[in-house]
């Protein structure tokens, strides 16, 4: 992508539609990454309220698009959680 911007050494249609393709790919991951706030306290037996994380069949390997925090997903086959941070994912496993 050009980051010149569209009056520096390039045509500025082109230059405008990399940059709208690149909005349109990080709104549409936005859609389906929710975030928390103020998610406050449930009680220990609650049947709702709890974080749903999004499930995988293995160690993640993609990069998350980058919206500040720390993406999360759950190994069902290692029964590993997985951040990513720093640009590697990073497991926490349970037994």
């Amino acid at each position: 992508m050009n980051d010149l911007g569209p009056g520096v050494g390039g045509n500025p249609l082109a230059w405008l539609g990399d940059h709208l393709a690149d909005l349109e790919r990080r709104l549409s991951a936005l859609e389906r990454t929710p975030a928390l706030a103020n998610a406050g306290e449930i009680d220990v037996d609650a049947s709702t309220g709890q974080l749903y994380v999004p499930v995988c069949h293995g160690t993640p390997g993609g990069a998350p698009v980058d919206f500040g925090g720390a993406p999360l997903v759950y190994d069902d086959v290692g029964h590993k959680l997985w951040a990513y941070r720093g640009g590697i994912w990073r497991a926490a496993t349970f037994t």
